[in-house]
């Protein structure tokens, strides 16, 4: 630090240094120099000499902090090194003791592989000896075996030709009554696709009624929407600019604001849905599933089959995709109170005889057929193909299949699914499932074929 001193004829720099404060010192005895100056320079000596004193002390402190430090560090290093020395101890004595196990394991092994040898080669030397008596006995006894078996073959080709003479005699008489059978068959069949064919049409017209009912109901809803959304706007258009709403009247009952910052709360009601755009600041609001107040359509107790529940048709396909009674089932307002058993169609509501057998598809059926025909019966699931009859190509088979099981419909009750399938296609692959809200549910069918050669 320096200072100026306005002494009366000259100027005086006072600086830090010891000498210039002796010449300081000396100029008091000057008579020009200003006597009151001397209290200035004793307070700057005394200034400087707290300041030397406060130094010294810091310097001896951060001395002292420097040797606790270093030796710290002295005694880390050294108890680090300590550490370093031990963990190389265990380590090379761990490898030394895992070398040994090496050593040792190596030497077992070697032992083993030549005990498991020389027991191999005894075993099998006494293996061969005693398979090749065995062939030397087996030998003998087909030799023996081969003389009794042909005396036999000889007697059996007298005994099938004559046989076979009887068998033909009784092919001719039960061709002829399988032919009379295959007309009757026919004509039965014919019956059928004649009667399904009428009840598919007759579904069709319902059909298209109820999809004519629910086009109309939809577009009365939506005009009642459109001027609810519009008179929603105006309401809109009124708060536009202002950060909080007053009063909100719904259904005759008022939602007051308590505060600046109340929101309005907008909720889905049943078959309502609300979509938030948060980018535009507008809500969306939908129709989601069936429209409950569409005229013609207000309750599902009015829907005939699963028209309560569709949503889409689907066309009725042919009397040959039908299977169980569904062709022919009475339909009527709910699934539950169909007519038959077309609420469930697991079973075929009336047992059809199939030679002789009753069969209503809950169960496999054994039927006694002559020797060109065989009735095959069991479950397949969808995507699988009906298996064959052994022995019969596909050209000389017919099938049929009746619904099996579903996997639950997908967890949700029969008069909630939108459509059910089960037929199969001409090279016998089977398609089985139910669709609900547009996800696919596969199922299991009940089959028969029926091999006629």
């Amino acid at each position: 630090m320096s200072r100026t001193v306005f002494c009366p004829e000259e100027v005086i720099v006072v600086s830090n240094g010891k000498e210039d404060i002796g010449k300081l010192a000396a100029l008091g005895n000057d008579g020009k120099f200003d006597p009151s100056v001397i209290p200035v320079i004793d307070d700057l000596q005394n200034q400087i000499t707290k300041e030397v004193a406060a130094r010294t002390a810091a310097d001896e402190q951060l001395q002292a902090n420097i040797d606790a430090e270093a030796l710290a560090r002295s005694n880390a290093d050294a108890k680090l090194q300590s550490n370093i020395d031990a963990e190389v101890t265990a380590r090379t004595a761990a490898d030394s003791d895992l070398q040994a196990q090496i050593i040792k394991e190596v030497a077992d092994r070697t032992n083993a592989d030549s005990v498991l040898q020389a027991a191999e080669a005894s075993a099998r030397a006494a293996a061969d000896t005693a398979l090749q008596s065995n062939i030397d006995a087996e030998a003998n006894t087909r030799s023996s075996a081969d003389q009794d078996l042909q005396a036999q073959i000889t007697a059996e080709v007298t005994a099938r030709t004559e046989a076979d003479a009887t068998l033909q005699s009784n092919i001719d008489t039960e061709a002829a009554a399988r032919t009379a059978a295959d007309n009757q068959l026919q004509s039965a069949i014919s019956a059928e696709a004649d009667a399904r064919t009428k009840a598919d049409q007759g579904l069709e017209d319902q059909i298209n009624a109820e999809v004519a009912a629910r086009t109309s109901g939809d577009e009365t809803e939506a005009s009642t929407r459109a001027s609810a959304d519009q008179g929603l706007q105006n309401q809109i258009n009124v708060l536009n600019g202002k950060n909080a709403f007053s009063n909100v009247l719904v259904s005759g009952v008022t939602v007051a604001a308590t505060s600046q910052t109340d929101t309005i709360k907008l909720a889905a009601g049943t078959n309502i849905a609300l979509a938030a755009d948060t980018t535009n600041k507008k809500v969306t609001i939908a129709v989601d599933g069936k429209v409950a107040s569409a005229a013609a359509a207000d309750t599902a107790a009015v829907c005939t089959g699963n028209a309560a529940t569709a949503t889409y048709a689907t066309s009725a396909g042919t009397a040959a995709q039908c299977t169980g009674n569904a062709a022919t089932a009475t339909l009527a307002t709910t699934a539950t109170t169909c007519s038959g058993n077309a609420a469930t169609a697991t079973k075929l509501e009336n047992a059809h005889t199939i030679n002789g057998v009753a069969f209503d598809g809950t169960a496999d059926i054994t039927i006694s057929a002559p020797n060109n025909m065989v009735v095959s019966t069991g479950q397949v699931v969808h995507g699988g193909t009906i298996p064959l009859p052994s022995g019969y190509t596909q050209d000389q088979c017919s099938w049929m299949v009746g619904i099996g099981s579903f996997d639950n419909f997908g967890g949700h009750s029969q008069d909630g699914i939108d459509a059910v399938y089960c037929y199969a296609s001409s090279s016998r692959v089977l398609t089985c499932c139910s669709w609900n809200e547009s996800k696919q549910y596969n199922g299991t069918a009940n089959y028969m074929i029926i091999g006629v050669k």
